[in-house]
Order: C-alpha cells, then sequence, then structure tokens
C-alpha cells in the first residue's frame, strides 16, 4: 500500500460564490413563486469536507483488480454484479463496474420499505487503520433518468461496527449523476483497529416512472486519509463562538458565548463597515456542563449586520432586526412545499404516490397527498394535521404585518387540509400511518403498489389533532372562503362527537392533546357542555402533576407523571405526540380567567414553568432543556440513567433521553419550549421566553458544535438524510444525539437516519414556537 503526505491546500472559492452577506440571497421570492430555493451551500459542510486539505493518505484499492472484493444481499442471492472495466476511470487502468436492478418483483406489504440492500465491499483481515480518520471513495454514477441519487459507505470493525442498532460505521452521500463524485467519511468517533471490511452500498428502492430499473456505477481509488476531523462531541465550543446563525431580534436579550478564554473584553463590529460599534467585559459563566466566556450585547439595538471579535477569535456575520425569524419560516413552508405528496417537483421528483391507494365503500381512492413525514417520504396523520394547523395558526398571526406570507401560509395549509379531509372514514377510523421509503411506477395493479386500510384500531390522538387543524382552518378561511371554513368546522364538531363518548384509557399525554383539542374548539363553539368536559379533563391532568418538591437533592416539582403511577415520568424519547401538558390548561386561563378554578389552572402552568426554569440552569448558556426525570428499573437503560445528574438514589435528570436506535433531540426540546412559551403568555416571565427562544437559538447554530441544524440556514450545516429529495432548504433534522450510554451531545459527520434525516416534526413544532413568542 503506497503511502503518501500531501501538502495543505487552499480550497478553490468561485468568486461568484463568496458569502459576504448573511442575506444576500433572498430566498423568500422563489417561495412565492413555487419554486426550490437555492442552497448557499459554500456555508455548508458538504464543502468543507469536499475541500478538505487531506495531510496523509493510503491507497488502499486502486480498482485494478476484482480480488478482495466481493457482493453480498442480506444473505439472499446477489441481485447485482461487478466487472472490471475501462469505460470509467478515475486514476490508473480500471475500475470497478457495478450493476443492479431498482427492484425485486415481490409484493412489499404496507409496511415495506425497498427491497433489500446490495453491498459491494472491499475486504480486509482485520487491519489496523486507525492511524487515519477519514475514508474515501470516487465513484461515477450512471443512474439514468434519476434526479436524486445516493450510496451509502459501511466501515466494518471487529464486532463493534456497526454498532447493534445498526446507525454507527455507515454514511449516506448524495451523488450527482454522470460524473465522478468524491465520497468521504469521517471516522474519528470509531473503532478502526480491526477493519474487516468497507462497503459501498446501494438500496434497491425502486425508480421513477421514467427512469431505468437498472443503474451502474464505477468505483476507483479506494484510501484511508487523515484531515483535521471536525469536532462531534462534547459541551465545550471547541475553538469557536457560539451564537445564533439567524440572528437577534432587537427586543430580545442577545448573547453569545464560547469555551476559548482570550482576554477580559469583547467587541461587536459592523460586517459592513468594519467599524467597532462595541466594546464589553466578557462575563464568565459556570454550569453543570462547563465554564463559558459569555459575550451579552443586549443593549446593541440597531439593525444591521456584526461580527464578535474575542482575542483572535471571530464569529461569522449575523442580522439584529425587528424580526430575524421571518426569513427562517419561509424557509420552513418551503421545506414543507417540496415534501408535498402527489405533487411534481421539478428537478426533484414526479407527482408521487398515485399507488398508494385504500378500498372504502367499493371505491378505490388514492391517498397521495399531504407532506411527506420525512427523508423515507412515509406519512403521519397526526403530524400531518399538526404543520397544518400551524399553517392557519401563523397565517392569522402575519395576516395584517404581512399578507404576501400570510396568503402562502394558507396555501400550503390547505394542501394538507385537503388530505386530512380525504382521509376520513367510518366513525373516528383514518389511516393513521404509511411506510413508504421506496419509489413506485404510479400504475395500481401490481406488485410496487402500497394497499392500506384504515385501522381498526383507533388512535384518537389522530382524531384531536385533526380537530385542532379543522378549527385552525376555520379561524383563517372565515371570510375568505367561507364554504371551506364551513367544511371545517362541521368536520371539527363531528369528530368532537365522536371522541367525548368514545372510551379512553386517559393518561398524561390523551389528557393534555384533549384538552387542547377541546379549547382551541371552545374558540368557535361556545357551550356550558363542552366547558364542563373541559374542566374535568383539567381536573383529571392535574391530578399527574408533582405538586409538592421532592426530597430529592434538586428538589423538583412541578414535573407530570405519564399517568397514575409515579414510576414514569411524562416526556418522551424521540417522536413527541404531546408537546407539553400545560399548553390546555394555559389556553384554560385564557378562556375562563373568571372561573372558580382559574387559580388552580394558573397555578398548574405556574409549578411546570418553574421546574423547567430550575433544570434549564444546568445547561447553562445554551440553557437546553433536559430531557426528562428517569427512575431506575433493573433494565438496560439504567446504564443510560446513572450517566444522568443524581437526584437520589433511585431517580435520576438526564440532558438527553433515554433512548436506542431512535435518537435525535430536536422535537423533544423544541416541545418543551411550546410549553413555557405558551404559559408565558400568562406569566410574561422574560427568563422563560429567554429559555424558549434558547431552544429556537440551538436549532440555528447555538449549540457545541457551532453548526445550524437548518439546511441552508446560517453557517455549517449538515447534509441530511433525504435521499429521495436531496437537501432541502428549511429542512430540519430528527436532532443531537449522544453516544452509547453517555449523556453528552453528540453530532458526528457521518449522515443517516434517524439522527440527520430530514423531519417534519421538529419543523412545525418550530413553527409552533414562533407564534407564541411572536405573540
Amino acid at each position: 500500500m503506497k503511502r503518501t503526505f500531501c501538502l495543505p491546500l487552499l480550497a478553490l472559492i468561485l468568486t461568484a460564490c463568496t458569502n459576504t452577506s448573511v442575506q444576500e440571497i433572498k430566498y423568500g421570492s422563489w417561495l412565492y413563486d413555487h419554486k426550490a430555493m437555492p442552497m448557499d451551500t459554500v456555508n455548508s459542510l458538504r464543502y468543507k469536507w469536499d475541500n478538505k486539505p487531506v495531510q496523509e493518505f493510503i491507497l488502499l484499492d486502486g480498482a485494478e483488480s476484482l480480488e478482495n472484493w466481493e457482493m453480498t444481499f442480506e444473505g439472499q442471492e446477489n441481485a447485482g454484479r461487478i466487472s472490471l472495466s475501462d469505460e470509467k476511470v478515475f486514476e490508473g487502468s480500471s475500475s470497478i463496474k457495478f450493476e443492479c436492478p431498482t427492484k425485486q418483483p415481490r409484493n412489499l406489504g404496507p409496511d415495506g420499505r425497498y427491497w433489500g440492500r446490495q453491498n459491494l465491499t472491499r475486504v480486509f483481515d482485520d487491519e489496523d487503520f486507525s492511524a487515519y480518520n477519514r475514508i474515501s471513495f470516487h465513484v461515477f454514477p450512471e443512474f439514468r433518468g434519476f434526479r436524486k441519487l445516493y450510496l451509502t459507505i459501511v466501515l466494518q470493525n471487529d464486532e463493534n461496527v456497526p454498532d447493534r442498532y445498526g446507525k454507527e460505521g455507515w454514511h449516506t452521500v448524495m451523488l450527482k449523476n454522470n460524473q465522478w463524485n468524491l465520497m468521504v467519511m469521517e471516522i474519528p468517533h470509531l473503532p478502526h483497529n480491526e477493519v474487516r471490511g468497507i462497503t459501498l452500498s446501494y438500496g434497491l428502492q425502486g425508480n421513477e416512472p421514467d427512469a431505468a430499473d437498472t443503474i451502474r456505477y464505477y468505483v476507483d481509488n479506494l484510501r484511508l486519509e487523515k484531515v483535521e476531523a471536525d469536532y462531534y462531541e462534547g459541551w465545550g465550543t471547541d475553538t469557536e463562538i457560539s451564537f445564533s446563525h439567524s440572528g437577534y431580534n432587537i427586543s430580545d436579550r442577545k448573547t453569545a458565548f464560547t469555551s476559548v478564554n482570550s482576554g477580559g473584553k469583547f467587541s461587536i463590529v459592523n460586517n459592513s463597515t468594519g467599524k467597532k460599534v462595541l466594546e464589553k467585559d466578557v462575563l464568565k459563566q459556570e454550569s453543570n456542563v462547563g465554564a463559558f466566556t459569555v459575550f451579552d450585547f443586549t443593549e446593541l439595538k440597531t439593525p444591521g449586520e456584526y461580527r464578535i471579535v474575542y482575542g483572535n477569535t471571530e464569529s461569522k456575520p449575523f442580522s439584529i432586526d425587528k424580526d430575524v425569524w421571518y426569513p427562517v419560516l419561509e424557509k420552513l413552508t418551503n421545506q414543507y412545499y417540496l415534501q408535498r405528496c402527489g405533487y411534481e417537483q421539478p428537478g426533484i421528483h414526479q407527482i408521487c404516490h398515485q399507488d398508494w391507494y385504500t378500498v372504502h365503500g367499493g371505491d378505490t381512492i388514492i391517498m397521495a397527498g399531504g407532506w411527506h413525514d420525512a427523508g423515507d417520504v412515509s406519512q403521519s396523520y397526526w403530524q400531518t394535521a399538526s404543520a397544518t394547523a400551524a399553517f392557519f395558526r401563523l397565517a392569522r398571526q402575519y395576516q395584517k404585518k404581512n399578507s404576501k406570507l400570510s396568503n402562502r401560509l394558507i396555501e400550503e395549509g390547505l394542501w394538507g387540509l385537503e388530505w386530512l379531509h380525504k382521509n376520513r372514514f367510518d366513525g373516528l377510523r383514518v389511516i393513521g400511518w404509511t411506510t413508504m421509503d421506496s419509489y413506485t411506477d404510479n400504475v395500481i395493479g401490481n406488485f410496487d403498489d402500497k394497499h392500506v386500510q384504515p385501522g381498526e384500531r383507533i388512535s384518537t390522538n389522530d382524531n384531536y389533532y385533526s380537530v385542532i387543524a379543522d378549527v385552525e382552518a376555520f379561524l383563517a378561511l372565515e371570510k375568505k372562503d367561507p364554504s371551506a371554513a364551513a367544511k371545517s368546522l362541521k368536520y371539527a364538531l363531528e369528530y368532537w362527537d365522536l371522541l367525548r363518548v368514545h372510551q379512553q384509557n386517559w393518561n398524561t399525554e390523551r389528557l393534555a392533546i384533549a384538552l387542547l383539542a377541546g379549547t382551541k374548539l371552545y374558540n368557535i363553539d361556545e357551550n356550558e357542555d363542552l366547558l364542563g368536559l373541559l374542566v374535568s379533563y383539567a381536573d383529571s391532568l392535574m391530578a399527574f402533576q408533582q405538586k409538592e418538591p421532592m426530597n430529592w437533592d434538586i428538589e423538583l416539582c412541578g414535573f407530570f407523571y405519564m399517568g397514575r403511577g409515579k414510576d414514569r415520568f411524562f416526556g418522551y424519547n424521540h417522536s413527541c405526540n404531546a408537546a407539553s401538558p400545560v399548553l390546555g390548561l394555559a389556553e384554560m386561563c385564557r378562556l375562563f380567567p373568571r372561573h372558580e378554578k382559574y387559580n388552580e389552572w394558573y397555578r398548574s402552568v405556574e409549578l411546570y414553568a418553574g421546574y423547567i426554569k430550575t433544570i434549564a440552569q444546568l445547561t447553562a448558556p445554551y440553557y437546553m432543556i433536559p430531557a426528562n426525570i428517569y427512575k431506575l428499573n433493573g433494565t438496560e437503560d439504567d446504564r443510560q440513567i446513572i450517566n444522568g445528574i443524581r437526584l437520589d438514589e433511585n431517580h435520576y435528570l438526564r440532558m438527553f433521553p433515554v433512548w436506542q436506535a431512535f435518537r435525535g433531540n430536536s422535537s423533544v426540546i423544541l416541545s418543551q419550549a411550546n410549553g413555557i412559551a405558551s404559559a408565558n403568555r400568562l406569566l410574561k416571565d422574560p427568563q422563560l421566553r429567554e429559555i424558549a427562544l434558547s431552544q429556537m437559538e440551538w436549532m440555528q447554530g447555538k449549540n457545541p458544535f457551532s453548526q445550524s441544524l437548518m439546511y441552508g440556514e446560517g453557517y455549517n450545516f449538515s447534509p441530511q438524510y433525504a435521499v429521495f429529495t436531496d437537501d432541502i432548504v428549511g429542512g430540519l433534522p430528527v436532532g443531537i444525539l449522544t453516544r452509547d450510554d453517555l449523556d453528552i451531545p453528540y453530532w458526528k459527520m457521518p449522515v443517516l437516519h434517524n439522527y440527520k434525516e430530514l423531519w417534519g416534526q421538529p419543523a412545525f413544532r418550530m413553527m409552533e414556537l414562533m407564534y407564541y413568542l411572536n405573540e
């Protein structure tokens, strides 16, 4: 194997792509023209990865022979084949040509995803490659007719990589068709001292009707490289300044911070003039997660673009303006627009899922519509309903100050509403979830159809969220489209009448959602029967709250249990069905300020807000809201639980959830932020607002990795697992995770589901939070 040392190379940046202004590209116009927003890829991590100087490399295989290469297809007979080829060669005399069909002639069923993975592996004999920290290939794909395409790199080391969940050691790379692509995966976080194989994996996920049903690619020059690896784990900021890449509203507190210690003063510099506009003493702050140097520049209220300068460390430019979140909302709307199901997106995909259908009353109903849930283009009823409600709610909020945006939000909301109204069957039955994850031919009657029937098992969460969506639609459309508004009102009342008599096994989640839906409905259908039912729901919900301080090392109270038992605490490890137990209670206070139980509701909201305020201090200056309290239970979960903060011999508070394969905390923190932001409409506590806002700022770069988690916003945004659409401006991932059993932020370079998967839930949770913070 040839060992080579490289002098650092300067990345070539085209002058036309140089980013000289935070808002240089006016993304919004594309949204109103119904075009995909352009991508400022110079600020992306993909650009950074592809242009990193290589300090040293070793050529593992120049693809001059098929020796040591093997094909596997998940224990089945191989679907693909390989050969040596001189048709496309990156270096040397040959490459390895890979050919494979896009699917297999068998029905996947309603829960099936795709037809397996055909793997091409370079086999090694437990080689020690620990001197290097990056894998690289050159690949030339020929996926005829494909608009979007990808391959996955997989590292195999001893028995520990991939891990038991199949999440470590995998990295997905979107490719450009008919040209050589560099594929790289950084691996400093992974053992690679007994490497058994390095794989290129192709998922048989079908093809669009106008694309070929066989693909090929050529692979050349498998190398191991040494680069300056990205910072991937810890609470510290490494060498960066952590700040909100989206900027700061004039009226809000403005802070940033760093783990660097470079003296006692910092300055703010106008990015256009280069002049210093503020110089102040730094603040020092310590918490459970470390010691930080904090920059507070709240007094700066002049709109403009600025940089923070602290010794030799500088931030990238950011804005201060009246509403810096307005363009973020436009980007979130772009994300949903491009995730529309059953809608042609030029350059992304044709009209899709025309063979996703159900049969009801003798009719065949094509179910395409709404929005794809995530990067796997599946669909969730309650999440489509939640996004629909968020669009209509924000449309009303922006109606007077920006009618153009308001109308565009209504348009997107109507797209979701149409699907919700189509997806109504007998009683409370709906199609609550459909697994996709593959292309189909859009023709009903063959093996790639997705035939799904409404479930017999009712999930009332779907119906309650449908009520909320219809109420919000009614309020937004009452004057613009009275006929559509009347239909939404009719549907909301019909579902509520069915829900109120449906037998429920009540717990905190179901009560919280039912109470919130009922308070929304009361806004348009005031009646004593409804009020009485809401009061009973509120009473039952408050019974699950801990009102007295616990005899713990931190005397917490105000949190909720999952139900009557006190072994499990309300919270989620991934997807948050109920954003917060106090949303409905806060609405009760707003609706019925003279009710005899007002003080009880208010006190419950106040106690919960106090709980969040207390635990958020533990992660200062991020103020990321910790995930939950856990009780040791004698299972393997205990290995994670004990890495939290000890409360007593049995209870611990974790910053991140206890979780298994599904990891990522975007929705977890945004959901809790919704609760306290809603509560703060009553409490008027500036500190609560700051904590809620801190969750949005965490998403937009004010995190340990100084990465914006929103694609196309700010700086250092990572590619996301979005293999059918490619990266989308405004896309948000499942979120930052933890490694193994630890309780420390972990944001590794590799891209894979679920943690870096494009997901609609954090998008609508952020939209909900914007609404509460804008009030």
